[in-house]
């Protein structure tokens, strides 16, 4: 996937989540769930670096 792809699902979230045994961010951080601009949905696991910015630590197509 492009970065371009990764930025865009960020910045267009549609659904995030955490983890329902620790109320804590899954994995090695948050998870956003969204469409590209060309229809690929993603899940993308990024560190929060502060309220505005952030660092995507990877990203892969999920099934809906």
């Amino acid at each position: 996937m492009k970065p371009e792809e990764v930025d865009y699902v960020l910045a267009h979230v549609e659904s995030t989540d955490i983890s329902r045994s620790t109320g804590k961010p899954i994995a090695f951080g948050p998870i956003a769930f969204g469409h590209t601009a060309s229809g690929r949905y993603l899940a993308v696991i990024y560190d929060p670096l502060d309220e505005l910015c952030v660092f995507p630590i990877t990203a892969y197509d999920v099934e809906e």
